[in-house]
């Protein structure tokens, strides 16, 4: 009798061992751009719509919270959230985006940030990141966090990466510490 039990947790174990992660996998800089490119009408109808709900006070859509909390002030009811939503998973972004001011922050890999952590994905910005690397063709790193145009990321503290794929829109990776 004390089998079957031991049986089930073990199987629990494995099932839940072997679930995809909903964080995503970090990816080259060269893999980024592979990905934007392949799916860039997605994004750019995406963030047309996105621009138009930012004016509006969205600043986040997460998988499981929205910013503003009650969303439906600016429009989005909960059928358009299902559909922006599967539309982010459809694209590997469980994690959905963040609004500023002059951008929009695309999440295709998070890991901790709720303190510390890091992320990578795209940005589209009206205005220059400070820190970007302008010589797209030396910038591509054959790794995450590897030497990006002879610069290395620092060992500790926070920053934040860019590297222009296109107008307007950049790679980022960023660690805050």
């Amino acid at each position: 009798m004390i089998i079957i039990p031991i049986f089930v947790c073990i199987l629990a174990f494995i099932a839940f061992s072997l679930r995809p992660s909903d964080e995503g996998t970090y990816r080259t800089n060269q893999e980024l751009i592979e990905y934007f490119n392949e799916n860039k009408d997605i994004f750019i109808s995406l963030n047309e719509e996105l621009l138009v709900y930012a004016k509006k006070g969205l600043y986040r859509i997460d998988d499981n919270w929205t910013g503003p909390a009650n969303i439906a002030e600016i429009g989005i009811d909960n059928e358009k959230l299902k559909k922006l939503r599967r539309l982010f998973n459809s694209i590997n972004m469980p994690r959905g985006i963040g609004c500023y001011d002059k951008s929009i922050q695309y999440y295709l890999h998070t890991s901790g940030i709720s303190v510390s952590g890091s992320s990578e994905g795209f940005i589209f910005s009206t205005e220059e990141p400070s820190n970007y690397f302008k010589d797209e063709s030396q910038g591509i790193q054959t790794k995450p966090f590897e030497i990006v145009n002879d610069v290395k990321y620092p060992e500790k503290g926070s920053y934040g990466i860019y590297i222009k794929i296109q107008k307007n829109w950049y790679i980022y990776n960023e660690y805050e510490d």
